[in-house]
């Protein structure tokens, strides 16, 4: 998500871990303004959250690290 939002992507990150999405926000905060500017990371459930999918909808680009039972449902 940062490495896009540093190329002028509009970047979101959606993490379902409180921590990962903690972590996560720490760097983006610690990023350069542009970047900063360019991304959101957001804590939530992309199947069960409207702002959370309405995240995702402004987004340039969407990172999805998935595991093996969530991707049928992705796809």
């Amino acid at each position: 998500v940062l490495a896009a939002a540093s190329l002028g992507w509009n970047a979101a990150g959606l993490e379902l871990n409180p921590t990962l999405w903690l972590a996560s926000s720490l760097r983006r905060l610690l990023s350069p303004r542009s970047v900063r500017t360019n991304s959101a990371m957001i804590l939530g459930d992309m199947f069960h959250n409207e702002s959370a999918r309405e995240g995702l909808r402004r987004a340039d680009c969407v990172m999805i690290f998935g595991v093996r039972p969530l991707m049928p449902r992705i796809a």
